[in-house]
């Protein structure tokens, strides 16, 4: 009931009428005597907004308990639209945002036209009805992440759908793209942002992007090894487990092959939970990701890790699915936070999971690894 500038809800309610409404953005101040239903928090980067997605079930229990009162009216909700004061609110909110908004764009530089362009969008085959999606959060790292690309190519049929969501406004990801997906019979999508929205929403975005009910999310500077896509599918197929954990070449397998909670496999490899913050270490069932804890967070740099912590039933693939690239992952980390911060905001991740961290939480992940391996390397 957002539309109308929420007038509708007024409307509704000055005839005595109760409204139910999401708890979301002005809407829980415009409805008194009425229903305020959950959601999810979903975030639009081609309108740099937020919105939110009414929850089924909470809609139905508000149209239950609204049945159960027949066709009575409310006082309440009357009153309250009828001392409802427009003039108010665009006089004390309205007139000075609208005030302040010449200095906001000069100032944050976020206001630009919306795209339309073809290099802002592309697509192939749309109509197929995919059972994964790989989603790559990609920024300006075309040469990786045509290698990326073309280690999925050869392994894409119309079970798969590929999304490339480009963070750079300049669409350095395009060109890739067009390039390895020219042709086939899986569904392809490019999306370019208007702006640089970070790399902790691109991430989040994913559990929300894409038609399929599994989602594999992809570093743009990593790769897949053959056969990835075919263990993934069979794995996806016997429909046991809601989350995969995958290993490279050189990860430790004191856990391959182990079915579980993550607590569970944590006993047998302390370090893999932390290992597998890794974005292209799992494949997830999209139902049972928690986006609203995901966004809660955010700020963390882990909250696609956090939107797992639902998740009970884990497996480790035993075949492994990938290379992991070693040239960005730490810079990114030092970047933003002190070792000690990390070490805080992975031991309070273990926790969401139920695990009491320890040292041995710590002991490898998959860049420390690829980088061993190259040392021990004849």
């Amino acid at each position: 009931m957002g539309e109308g500038f929420g007038v509708p809800m007024l409307e509704a309610q000055a005839c005595g009428t109760r409204a139910i409404v999401n708890n979301f953005s002005a809407q829980p101040e415009l409805v008194e005597d009425g229903w305020l239903t959950s959601g999810q928090p979903m975030y639009d980067a081609a309108q740099e907004a937020w919105f939110s997605t009414p929850d089924v079930y909470s809609i139905v229990e508000s149209l239950e308990e609204s049945y159960q009162l027949g066709r009575s009216r409310s006082a309440l909700a009357r009153e309250h639209a009828l001392n409802y004061d427009a003039d108010l609110v665009w006089e004390k909110h309205w007139r000075p945002y609208l005030a302040s908004l010449p200095d906001r764009a000069n100032r944050d530089k976020v206001i630009e036209p919306i795209p339309s362009d073809a290099k802002s969008r592309w697509s192939l085959n749309p109509n197929t009805n995919p059972l994964l999606t790989i989603y790559i959060p990609a920024y300006k790292r075309p040469d990786e992440l045509r290698v990326l690309l073309d280690s999925i190519a050869s392994q894409m049929d119309e079970r798969v759908e590929v999304i490339v969501s480009d963070d750079d406004p300049a669409g350095s990801a395009l060109e890739p793209t067009q390039q390895a997906f020219s042709a086939g019979s899986a569904r392809v999508l490019y999306e370019r942002r208007r702006t640089n929205v970070g790399g902790d929403v691109n991430l989040l975005r994913a559990y929300r992007a894409g038609s399929a009910p599994w989602v594999w999310m992809i570093g743009d500077d990593d790769a897949l090894l053959p056969g990835a896509v075919d263990a993934v599918l069979e794995a996806i197929a016997r429909d046991d487990v809601d989350r995969l954990i995958l290993l490279t070449e050189f990860a430790p397998r004191n856990a391959a092959g182990a079915t579980g909670s993550l607590p569970e496999i944590a006993e047998l490899d302390p370090s893999l939970p932390i290992a597998a913050t890794l974005v292209t270490a799992n494949v997830v069932r999209r139902s049972e990701t928690d986006f609203v804890k995901g966004f809660d967070h955010s700020e963390s740099m882990y909250g696609h890790s956090w939107a797992l912590t639902g998740i009970d039933r884990v497996r480790v693939l035993e075949q492994p699915c990938f290379i992991v690239g070693t040239n960005h992952v730490n810079g990114y980390v030092e970047a933003k936070l002190a070792t000690s911060d990390v070490l805080d905001i992975w031991g309070d991740l273990l926790r969401g999971y139920g695990i009491a961290p320890s040292n041995r939480s710590y002991e490898w992940n998959y860049v420390s690894a690829a980088n061993r391996a190259k040392v021990d390397a004849p």
